[in-house]
């Protein structure tokens, strides 16, 4: 999680974990967080705001 929150600190934002929610949102945009051209995570904007899944590129 630190490379995530190292490219996030750029835009003053840090990933925080949280908890999952059985909710289904509605997904509005997508996008993939890289770092140095390696993948770290998946930003996601739905109706309740912003989620970020770091992890494994599936």
């Amino acid at each position: 999680m630190d490379k995530v929150n190292v490219a996030l600190s750029m835009f003053g934002m840090e990933a925080v974990p949280g908890k999952k929610e059985d909710k289904q949102m509605s997904l509005l945009r997508r996008d993939y967080v890289y770092v140095r051209d390696i993948y770290a995570g998946t930003l996601c904007e739905t109706d309740d705001g912003y989620s970020l899944t770091y992890g494994q590129n599936t």
